[in-house]
C-alpha cells in the first residue's frame, strides 16, 4: 500500500495566454497511460537521473484537483504516491515560463516541504519533518492532536520531549504540563 503524499501546487506569473494552456495540460492528465508520458508531453529536458523510471517527475501518479479564483492562479490540490511531483512542477515552471511552488506533507515518512521553480531554476527550497511542517502551518490544530495523542497514552515523558522538540518554548511547556496532568 503506497503512502499518501499531499501537494498544493500555486502556480503564477504566466503570460495571460498560457492560462488555458497550462489548464489545457493538467485537464488531459488522464489521457495519459502513465505520469511519465504526462510529464514527457511537456517537452521539457529532465534533471530527474530516473529518466525511465515511474518517478522521473518525481512520484508515480498524482490524484489532483484544479481550481482557479481569477486567470492569475491555479492551484492544483492532491495526493501522490510516495513523493511529490517536484521533478513536474519544475518542468511546468519551464515549459510555460512560470513561478510554481509547490508544499508538500507525507505524514507516514514524516516529511514535508516547500519547493519553488521560476522559469525552471528551483528559487527556494525548504525541508521539514512532517510533524515541524503541521505546527508552522496550523499550530493550533498541531496541539490538539498532540494533547489527544497524549490521553490516548502514546507518549512516555522522555519521548514527550523528543516529539516536542520542534514546538515553540511556551507550547513546549504546554505540552508538557497537559502531559503531567493527563497521565
Amino acid at each position: 500500500m503506497a503512502n499518501y503524499c499531499y501537494n498544493s501546487v500555486e502556480i503564477t506569473d504566466f503570460d495571460k495566454q498560457d492560462f488555458h494552456r497550462i489548464l489545457t495540460f493538467f485537464e488531459k492528465y488522464d489521457r495519459y497511460d502513465t505520469f511519465t508520458e504526462w510529464g514527457d508531453a511537456l517537452g521539457v529536458d529532465v534533471n530527474s537521473n530516473n529518466t525511465t523510471s515511474f518517478y522521473k517527475y518525481g512520484t508515480r501518479w498524482w490524484d489532483f484537483s484544479i481550481e482557479t479564483s481569477d486567470e492569475d492562479t491555479i492551484l492544483v490540490i492532491g495526493d501522490s504516491a510516495w513523493s511529490p511531483p517536484e521533478e513536474l512542477c519544475r518542468c511546468v515552471s519551464k515549459a510555460f515560463n512560470c513561478r510554481v511552488t509547490i508544499e508538500y506533507s507525507e505524514p507516514g515518512m514524516d516529511f514535508a516541504g516547500v519547493s519553488e521553480y521560476l522559469e525552471g531554476v528551483q528559487v527556494k527550497e525548504e525541508n521539514y519533518t512532517y510533524n515541524e511542517f503541521d505546527y508552522m502551518i496550523n499550530p493550533d490544530g498541531h496541539l490538539d492532536y498532540l494533547q489527544d495523542w497524549i490521553v490516548e497514552g502514546h507518549e512516555t515523558e522522555e519521548e514527550l520531549i523528543d516529539t516536542i522538540s520542534h514546538l515553540s518554548e511556551p507550547h513546549q511547556k504546554e505540552m508538557i504540563e497537559y502531559f503531567n496532568q493527563n497521565k
